[in-house]
């Protein structure tokens, strides 16, 4: 969803806008990261993610405003300590409906979250919003019927039983989902020289390559068929 200022927007559950950190111009645009790899060079695409880690995913899209919109003194939650380097960001999408906790009052952060459970997060952020772009746009005849909803992104990521549903995602099938959703997967096979790049994230016959380089590489980029790279970025939203 774009308003006329150029910024792209979402709308979640409770009707609130929420502005991405995504700034759209008339011929070229910015995607920025959303996700970090480690000091040891490695991204750890085939590695479980844990509720923190998904927390932290969804707040880095949101922008300095929705931050503030939602950010919470109250901590609900009796096993995030108030120093805990999650803490803001586990509150602020609580705050925002978008992530609960159990009935226990517990968030466990160290827990790692089932697709199942990521799809839902996802779903609830996504609301209304249409993956304009996405290579499954070209992929069918009734686009106009396909959504974030969470039965739709259950049919993309998961089996045809959902047998699967159940088991633990992976750092790239997380990214995989979120790069759907924000019509970020249909990017061109020639990225650019000056990109970051990772050692255990080398082989571009793995189906993780380009997903995972798109979500850790902010850049500049123009729309044809596909997503072509024109420029690495130096910007660090993680700052």
């Amino acid at each position: 969803i774009c308003d006329s200022d150029g910024i792209a927007y979402v709308i979640i559950a409770n009707e609130t806008k929420i502005g991405f950190t995504h700034i759209y111009t008339v011929k070229t645009a910015r995607h920025y990261a959303y996700i970090n790899g480690y000091e040891d060079g490695t991204v750890r695409p085939e590695a479980p993610i844990t509720r923190a880690e998904t927390a932290t995913i969804f707040y880095r899209l949101m922008s300095e405003e929705s931050h503030n919109i939602f950010a919470s003194e109250t901590n609900p939650y009796s096993d995030i300590d108030d120093n805990a380097w999650y803490r803001d960001e586990v509150l602020v999408l609580t705050s925002a409906g978008i992530f609960n906790g159990y009935p226990d009052r517990s968030f466990k952060p160290d827990q790692t979250i089932t697709k199942e459970e990521f799809i839902k997060v996802t779903s609830r952020f996504f609301s209304g919003v249409k993956p304009d772009g996405s290579i499954y746009a070209e992929s069918t005849d009734s686009w106009s019927d396909r959504d974030i909803s969470e039965e739709y992104l259950l049919s993309l990521f998961c089996d045809s039983t959902l047998s699967d549903a159940k088991n633990l995602l992976t750092r790239a099938e997380a990214i995989a989902i979120i790069n759907y959703a924000l019509g970020r997967d249909n990017i061109s096979e020639k990225l650019h020289e000056g990109m970051v790049t990772w050692i255990d994230n080398t082989d571009p016959d793995m189906w993780y390559y380009y997903a995972i380089q798109e979500a850790t590489n902010s850049h500049e980029y123009t729309c044809g068929e596909r997503e072509i790279w024109t420029g690495i970025l130096s910007l660090d939203i993680f700052e």
